[in-house]
């Protein structure tokens, strides 16, 4: 049986996206679905998939090789929209799966389209998206391919923590972390075993406690210099 580092409320939510507030404004067609735990929301290469926004519960859009090996490109979490790039390729680059029970908005395509073209700032609002992504998803990149394995734990760890309290999921340096030891392998291209060695190290040196569902943060500045993570306070996210 898979070790879970953590669980997560399905009735917790974050705080809407500016995207989200836009399209109510330019009374696009919203519809809220819920998926269980575990379910695929959308497979890969899907033509024409809706953008959705997480409002509950966390999920994962992940890759899989003809061999079967998944490598997870992004966690979403309360707050996250996916699927923006899709509106320009015409079909899902990754497929999108609930890790836990997930409460998400889906907009379909031809309205948001048009939305677009009649709301400058919603264009904008996307942009801003997809920029903050791309950035995101190159930090990731650089830790999977040139980090060390503590390094690498380290990063997405104190990536997510920084994520959860923007998505207001901390409460007391305590996150709610619904993934198991496969779940991060699978993001950073490292074993069960070793990811097992690198959490237990970092536990032993009081950075983090992972105990009973819940990720504690006890040294947020040391796990962030582990995993190398840049200044951000200036950035997009500001």
């Amino acid at each position: 049986m898979e070790q879970y580092l953590g669980s997560q409320d399905p009735g917790s939510s974050g705080p809407p996206s500016n995207l989200i507030s836009l399209l109510q404004l330019s009374a696009v067609d919203l519809q809220q679905t819920i998926v269980k735990a575990g379910a695929e929301i959308w497979p890969q290469d899907r033509p024409d998939p809706p953008v959705i926004q997480v409002t509950a519960g966390w999920a994962a859009r992940h890759r899989v090789l003809p061999g079967g090996a998944r490598q997870i490109v992004r966690f979403l979490l309360p707050g996250d929209v996916a699927g923006l790039h899709s509106q320009f390729l015409g079909a899902s680059i990754s497929a999108l799966q609930a890790v836990t029970d997930v409460s998400l908005i889906e907009i379909r395509p031809g309205p948001l389209r048009e939305a677009i073209r009649q709301t400058p700032e919603l264009g904008y609002a996307i942009g801003l998206l997809a920029a903050r992504e791309k950035r995101d998803l190159e930090d990731h990149l650089l830790a999977i391919g040139q980090d060390s394995g503590l390094g690498k734990v380290a990063f997405l760890l104190a990536t997510l923590f920084g994520r959860g309290v923007r998505a207001g999921l901390v409460s007391r340096s305590v996150l709610p972390f619904p993934l198991t030891q496969r779940h991060v392998g699978d993001a950073l291209g490292l074993s069960i075993v070793h990811v097992n060695r690198m959490l237990q190290q970092l536990q032993r040196e009081g950075l983090i406690r992972l105990k009973h569902g819940r990720l504690e943060m006890l040294d947020e500045t040391r796990l962030a210099t582990i995993g190398h993570l840049a200044d951000r306070r200036n950035d997009l996210d500001a």
